[in-house]
């Protein structure tokens, strides 16, 4: 009998540096803003910015999301640049 396979954690913060090791993992962002103590706002600008966290159990940490089987993070889909004249 085989055990029922657990889908992996959908987001988790690392740290900033060349290591980026694991501090938290969540299945939901909500989960992560209670761990860290910041807005959904600030956690999702962080995932596509490439952003760094400066508060709270976060402080230094970078946010990857699961896509495709990878943890990845940055600007997923860019958003065209308007040429001011």
């Amino acid at each position: 009998m085989s055990r029922k396979k657990e889908p992996p954690p959908q987001f988790i913060a690392v740290t900033a540096d060349e290591y980026e090791l694991t501090l938290g993992a969540f299945d939901t962002v909500k989960e992560m803003c209670e761990w860290s103590g910041h807005k959904k706002f600030a956690i999702y600008q962080s995932m596509e910015n490439g952003r760094v966290l400066r508060k709270g159990p976060a402080k230094g940490c970078k946010v990857l999301r699961l896509v495709n089987g990878l943890y990845i993070t940055g600007v997923l889909h860019p958003k065209p640049r308007h040429h001011k004249k």
